[in-house]
C-alpha cells in the first residue's frame, strides 16, 4: 500500500470521526437517535419467521440501518464512533480506490433495511466516498412487521407490540391486506381486548363455542372495517397527518362505546381530549356505512374494480349487493353447466358483467330511465328489471325480453308528472269512451315503447290468441312458419269466458295443443290462460310481444252495427302492436314476396317502417304500391316511399295504380303473387269508418293472405 494514500486515508478517517460527533450533537438536538439498529433485538422484537438463501445484489447505502455484531462502532450515517477504528478504516479506503476494490458485504434484509452481517468497515468508507449502492450478499429475513429506512429505536417497541398482535391474531395470515399499525404504543391490548368481547357475544348469539380465529376474522369485517371505510371515505386522515387509521379507529370505538354505554364519567374525564382528537367527525349517517362497508365486501369478493375498472354497479338500498353477488353465482352456474366445466369465479364475474349486466345497462340508457327513476342507479334499475322481469315469467309463463319489462316499469311506476298524466288519463278514457269508439294509441307509440329494443329484433317475439277450435289453430300456424325462420318467440293467449275456470280440461287440452305444434315447430312457446274479454285481453297482453298474429275467422261486417260489434276490429284500433290477419281461408305459407300499400298517412309510414325491416333484414322482395285517390292519396307519396326505401339501401318495386283503393291492392296482390299485404291502420275516426266504410275492412273481408296492419 502506498504510504501518501495511506495518509490520505488517515486524514479522511479523522475527518469522517469529526463528523460523527456533530451528527451525534445534531441528533440530541433534534431529539432523534444516531444510533444503528441491533439486528438480533429487531429479530426478536419483529417475530422472524424464517429467511431465504443469499444472492448478490446492489442494494442502497441509505437503506443499512443496523449491524449483527457492530452496531454500537457506527452512527446511523455509519461515521466511524471510536478512534481505535483508524488503521482498519485506512485499510479498507485504501483498498477501495485502489485497482482490485473490495469484495461485496454480506447483509440482512427485513422489509426495505439491511443489517451489515460483514463488511461495516466497507459500508462506512464507501458513504464517504460519496457511493449511493454497493454489492452484497442479501439474505431475506421473514418478520411479522415490514420496517422502513426511517425508522428509530423508540419506533421498534411499537413494532414488537404489533408483532406481538399479529402473532396472536394471526390478522397477516387472515386477512394479507389488512395494516393496523398505531403511532402510540401500549394500544394493541385493547384491540385484543375488542376481539375478545365480540368472541364472547358471538358465542352467546351462536350457543356454541367461537373459535379465536373465526371470531378474529369477524371483528375484523364487522366491526374494524366498517369504522375504517368511514375514516377513509371522509378522509379524516388529512385532519391528523402523523396519525395511522387503526389510531383513529380505536379514537372513535372508544368515543362511540362510552356514549352507547352511559359512562358520563368517563366522557366527562376525556372529552378535552377527545374533542381535540376529532374536531371535525360528522354525524355518521348509518344507512350510508351500511352501504359504503356492503360495496367494499361485494369489490372485495368479486375484484369487479379490477377486472372492469369503468364498471359502476353501486345500489342506493342496503342488501342489494348480495343480490348482485347471488345473480352472479346463479350465472355461473349455468355458464358451468352449458360449459360442462367448472367456471373460475373472476370469469363468471366478467362473463355476467359483459353479457348480463352491461345489456340491460344500455337498455337503461336508451330508454333514459335514469330520469324516470332520480336518486336511483343503474345497478338499482338493473336489480328491478330482473326482478320484474322473473314475476312476469313466473305469472305468465313466457319469456319476457328484458326491454319490456323496462318498459313495463316506466310505463308504471315512474314517478314523472308525464307517466303520472299518462296513466291518468288511460284510465279515465277508458272508462268513459266504450271500446268500440276507442282511436287507440297515437302511431308509431308501438316503437317509442320499445325503443331499448335493438334495431336488428323489430319482431323478437308474437303473441297468438288461440281459441282451440279445430279451424282455429291457423294463425299460430303462420306464426310458427315466420318463427322457425326468423328466430321468434311465440306467446299463445287462450281467453276463457269471466267467471269459468282457467284449469277446466278444455283449457288445459288448449295448452297441450299449443305446446305440441310449437315443439313440432322446433319453436320456443309457451301458452298463458286468462279470463276476461277476449278483445281487451288481447289488447292487454299485447305490450308484451312485438306483433299479434290473429286467426281471421270473423273480419269486420259490412253493416254498421256489424262492425261496431267486431271484436276483431276493436282489436285493431285499440292495440299498440302491429296485427298480422291471417285469414282461416288461407293455408300457412311461407313469405317470399310482400306488398305494401302506402298513401302517405302516418300509419302508412309505420307500414313503410316494418317494409324497410323485412326488406332490409328478412331479404324479402317488396312491392310499394300507391292508389290514386282525390283528397287521399298525395300524388308525390310513391317518391317519398321510394326515397325513404332507398336511404336505407332497401331494393323494392314500385307501382301506381287507379281505382277503387281495395280493389287495386287485391289485385295487384294477386298478379305479383304476393304472400302478405302490409298497410296502415285505420284513417278515420271510430264514427266516420263505420258511416263510410273503410279499406283495411273491405281488405280483411277478401284478402286469401295474411294482412300485417300497422298503427
Amino acid at each position: 500500500m502506498d504510504n501518501f494514500e495511506y495518509q490520505a486515508a488517515i486524514q479522511d478517517f479523522r475527518r469522517a470521526r469529526r463528523q460523527a460527533l456533530l451528527e451525534q450533537i445534531g441528533a440530541f438536538v433534534k431529539g432523534r437517535s444516531d444510533e444503528l439498529l441491533s439486528y438480533e433485538e429487531v429479530r426478536k422484537k419483529l417475530k422472524a419467521t424464517g429467511k431465504s438463501a443469499s444472492k448478490v445484489e446492489t442494494i442502497p447505502l441509505d437503506a443499512i440501518v443496523g449491524s449483527v455484531g457492530r452496531y454500537k462502532d457506527f452512527t446511523r450515517s455509519f461515521l466511524p464512533r471510536n478512534d481505535s477504528d483508524q488503521n482498519r478504516w485506512a485499510r479498507v479506503q485504501a483498498i477501495a480506490t485502489g485497482m482490485e476494490g473490495f469484495p461485496p458485504i454480506e447483509v440482512y434484509q427485513i422489509g426495505d433495511v439491511y443489517f451489515v452481517l460483514d463488511g461495516n468497515h466497507r459500508v462506512s468508507v464507501a458513504r464517504q466516498l460519496g457511493a449511493t449502492s454497493i454489492e452484497a450478499y442479501v439474505t431475506k429475513i421473514k418478520t411479522k412487521v415490514p420496517i422502513s429506512p426511517d425508522i428509530q429505536p423508540d419506533e421498534l417497541l411499537l413494532k414488537a407490540e404489533y408483532a406481538d398482535f399479529l402473532a396472536k391474531t394471526h390478522l397477516d395470515v387472515l386477512r394479507p391486506e389488512a395494516d393496523m399499525l398505531m403511532t402510540m404504543a401500549g394500544r394493541y391490548h385493547l384491540l385484543e381486548e375488542q376481539i375478545e368481547e365480540h368472541r364472547y357475544f358471538m358465542g352467546r348469539e351462536q350457543q356454541r363455542e367461537i373459535p379465536y380465529n373465526e371470531a378474529v376474522l369477524d371483528w375484523y369485517d364487522t366491526v374494524y372495517l366498517p369504522i375504517t371505510e368511514f375514516i377513509l371515505k371522509y378522509e379524516l386522515l388529512n385532519n391528523f397527518p402523523r396519525r395511522t387509521v387503526t389510531d383513529l379507529y380505536l379514537w372513535i370505538s372508544e368515543y362511540r362505546a362510552a356514549i352507547r354505554e352511559g359512562d358520563v364519567q368517563y366522557f366527562e374525564r376525556h372529552i378535552t381530549e377527545i374533542l381535540e382528537k376529532l374536531p371535525l367527525v360528522p354525524d355518521i349517517d348509518l344507512d350510508q356505512l351500511i352501504l359504503d362497508v356492503e360495496y367494499a365486501d361485494f369489490l372485495e369478493q368479486t375484484r369487479i374494480e379490477k377486472l372492469r375498472p369503468d364498471a359502476n354497479l353501486r345500489v342506493t338500498a342496503p342488501g342489494k349487493y348480495y343480490l348482485l353477488q347471488k345473480h352472479i353465482e346463479v350465472h355461473r352456474h349455468f355458464l358451468g353447466e352449458d360449459r360442462q366445466q367448472e367456471i373460475p369465479y373472476e370469469e363468471a364475474v366478467t362473463h355476467w358483467y359483459d353479457t348480463v349486466y352491461l345489456p340491460i345497462a344500455e337498455i337503461i340508457r336508451r330508454l333514459g330511465m335514469l330520469r324516470d327513476f332520480p336518486g336511483r342507479t343503474e345497478a338499482d334499475l338493473y336489480l328491478w328489471i330482473s326482478q320484474h322481469r322473473q314475476e312476469l315469467e313466473q305469472n305468465l309463463g313466457w319469456k319476457i325480453l328484458p326491454e319490456k319489462a323496462a318498459t313495463d316499469l316506466v310505463a308504471n311506476f315512474s314517478s314523472t308528472p308525464e307517466r303520472i298524466f299518462s296513466r291518468l288519463g288511460g284510465k279515465v278514457l277508458d272508462v268513459l269512451t266504450p271500446d268500440e269508439l276507442e282511436s287507440g294509441p297515437p302511431p308509431g307509440m308501438w316503437r317509442k315503447e320499445d325503443i331499448g329494443r335493438p334495431n336488428d329484433r323489430l319482431f323478437g317475439s308474437f303473441l297468438v290468441p288461440v281459441n282451440g277450435e279445430k279451424d282455429g289453430w291457423n294463425a299460430l300456424e303462420q306464426a310458427l312458419r315466420i318463427a322457425r325462420e326468423h328466430g321468434q318467440h311465440v306467446y299463445g293467449l287462450h281467453v276463457v269466458f269471466s267467471g269459468r275456470s282457467t284449469t277446466s280440461d278444455a283449457a288445459l287440452a288448449v295448452q297441450k295443443e299449443f305446446t305440441r305444434r310449437c315443439q313440432e315447430a322446433g319453436v320456443e312457446g309457451a301458452l298463458t290462460i286468462r279470463a276476461g274479454e277476449i278483445a281487451r285481453s288481447v289488447c292487454a297482453f299485447a305490450r308484451w310481444a312485438d306483433l299479434v298474429v290473429l286467426n281471421l275467422a270473423h273480419p269486420p261486417g259490412r253493416q254498421p252495427i256489424a262492425k261496431l260489434q267486431s271484436g276483431f276490429r276493436t282489436i285493431i284500433r285499440r292495440c299498440s302492436r302491429p296485427v298480422l290477419a291471417v285469414p282461416k281461408t288461407s293455408p300457412p305459407k311461407d313469405i317470399h314476396r310482400i306488398i305494401l300499400a302506402y298513401d302517405g298517412s302516418r300509419k302508412a309510414d309505420e307500414a313503410l317502417f316494418i317494409a324497410a325491416f323485412m326488406g332490409g333484414r328478412w331479404q324479402i322482395p317488396l312491392m310499394v304500391m300507391t292508389v290514386e285517390e282525390p283528397d287521399r292519396t298525395s300524388p308525390s307519396a310513391l317518391q317519398r316511399a321510394e326515397e325513404y326505401l332507398r336511404r336505407r339501401h332497401v331494393n323494392a318495386t314500385f307501382i301506381q295504380e287507379t281505382g277503387h283503393v281495395s280493389e287495386a291492392i287485391l289485385a295487384s296482390a294477386g298478379a305479383y303473387e304476393c304472400d302478405m299485404i302490409l298497410m296502415g291502420g285505420y284513417g278515420r275516426s271510430p264514427m266516420l269508418e263505420v258511416v263510410l266504410g273503410s279499406t283495411v275492412d273491405h281488405i280483411l273481408q277478401k284478402s286469401q293472405v295474411p294482412v300485417l296492419i300497422c298503427r
